[in-house]
């Protein structure tokens, strides 16, 4: 980044970002604070009922119920030692993958021993891509799987979901699933974008149904390049996580200042901080008018009168108006000038993609995505395969009366309009076509322009450069010499 920038320009800009962070550090340890305070309560309430179940063992005494206590224990110890290895292998990778797998983790005959919620929360604050998957033949949002989504709010843009096994169900059917699974959705993610839905069938087990097979293999493509993209969005991705976590420090100071100063200085404390608590959300609205602020920037409620039950709020830091001008100015001027650094930047940095497993070597071959369709037709045999058609396109050559064996760009534009495709597509066209590029056709060069339009008219797209097997054979040897 420093070379975008002149000297003095760029140690203005690193000074202020220095201050401005340091503004946003300060205001995020102190909310780390008040979390730590929270953890050594409880930690205090465990021990304190580990001494009391102490006595009993003691003295020779079971205390009633103690073996269930101990196998509850000792299961819950367990499923959390499975968790840590899982996190384990999990941690480093893009994404997580949340299904209704999970759900029986959150039924009260089989607690998971912690705050399933909070650790899906965690996740999606750290992760890239988020994905969800739904069976196609067992389409169901239960109310657990429902909770989970929304513990995953403020993430929705990291969502993409997935119904597989689609080769199970006719065409027919999968349509109605589509729309079930998608009136279903946004009951529970509340966005105006509509989210992402791959169709397909992601297992090495023949289709069922192969009637949707080239849509699955397109759908599958297109997941693909999601997640091969994601590496070359990182910077950005940080740099929105900063914004998020600089815009929830500043709403969070606005609210222990306010908290602060509607406490009394000396009686009736503990009766007024429960008010205050019971009265939160009314907190909320008031600093969200005063400072206009979004409703989505407010942390989550409940949670939020959760933490401060454990807290004294007489001893919450006053408000620090410099702090707050610094993250201000932070937000609205030097992140733009982030924004714009960093896209430079990776722009001029080579393409970066995810590898291996799934992805090594789906691109080549003949079972890659497209091989031997549309513009790839024909690309392992020795004829040409225009060749097939030239009689026909030779006929309407001819009777555009070339001049000197060549075509004029009027003359042609007039046959190619009759394909009813807009003028961009056309003109992409005529350009790959005018091989020798003399602006005009022959022969070959207007039987290929035909070629190319019936590609597209079959819904196929067109390649960005020529491919060597589309070539007229009179043009290879002077095509390559260009």
């Amino acid at each position: 980044m420093n070379s975008l920038w002149s000297g003095s320009e760029r140690v203005r800009i690193v000074e202020r970002l220095k201050a401005t962070l340091a503004g946003v550090v300060e205001l995020e340890l102190l909310r780390c604070k008040h979390l730590e305070m929270v953890d050594a309560a409880l930690e205090d309430r465990a021990s304190a009922a580990a001494n009391a179940a102490e006595l009993p063992a003691e003295e020779g005494i079971r205390a009633p119920g103690s073996t269930a206590s101990e196998a509850e224990h000792g299961s819950t110890t367990s499923r959390r030692q499975q968790v840590s290895a899982i996190l384990k292998v999990i941690r480093g990778h893009i994404g997580a993958c949340v299904g209704p797998v999970f759900n029986p983790l959150l039924s009260p005959s089989l607690s998971p021993g912690y705050d399933f919620a909070a650790v899906l929360e965690w996740f999606a604050e750290r992760v890239d891509r988020i994905i969800l998957l739904f069976d196609a033949h067992k389409l169901d949002i239960s109310d657990e799987f429902s909770e989970v989504i929304r513990a995953l709010k403020n993430h929705e843009d990291k969502m993409r979901v997935v119904l597989n096994k689609a080769d199970q169900i006719s065409t027919q059917q999968l349509m109605r699933v589509y729309g079930a699974l998608m009136w279903s959705l946004g009951k529970i993610i509340n966005t105006p974008e509509v989210v992402r839905v791959y169709i397909g069938s992601f297992w090495a087990q023949p289709l069922l149904v192969p009637d949707n097979r080239k849509l699955f293999e397109a759908e599958e493509q297109d997941l693909f390049l999601d997640i091969q993209s994601l590496p070359r969005n990182a910077a950005l991705r940080k740099l929105n996580d900063l914004i998020k976590r600089a815009r929830l420090a500043k709403v969070q100071a606005y609210i222990i200042s306010s908290l602060k100063k509607d406490m009394p200085s000396v009686f009736g404390k503990e009766s007024k901080k429960k008010e205050l608590i019971a009265n939160l959300g009314e907190t909320y609205h008031r600093i969200e008018k005063e400072h206009q602020i979004s409703p989505g920037d407010f942390p989550n409620l409940a949670k939020m009168q959760e933490l401060l039950n454990a807290q004294d709020f007489t001893k919450f830091a006053a408000l620090k108006p410099k702090l707050l001008e610094a993250v201000e100015d932070m937000l609205a001027n030097d992140i733009a000038r982030l924004m714009a650094m960093v896209r430079q930047e990776e722009a001029a940095m080579p393409s970066q993609t995810v590898k291996g497993g799934a992805f090594e070597g789906v691109m080549t071959g003949p079972f890659g995505h497209g091989y031997g369709e549309g513009a790839s037709e024909g690309i392992d045999e020795l004829e040409w395969v225009v060749g097939r058609d030239k009689p026909t396109y030779d006929e309407i050559f001819y009777t555009l009366s070339p001049i000197n064996g060549k075509v004029s760009g009027a003359a042609a534009k007039k046959e190619m309009l009759k394909s009813k495709l807009p003028n961009t597509v056309l003109g992409k066209i005529w350009k790959l076509a005018d091989v020798d590029k003399d602006g005009l056709l022959d022969d070959d060069e207007f039987a290929l322009a035909n070629h190319l339009i019936k590609v597209k008219l079959e819904g196929h797209e067109l390649p960005a450069a020529l491919p060597e097997h589309l070539i007229p054979p009179s043009k290879r040897g002077s095509s390559l010499e260009a």
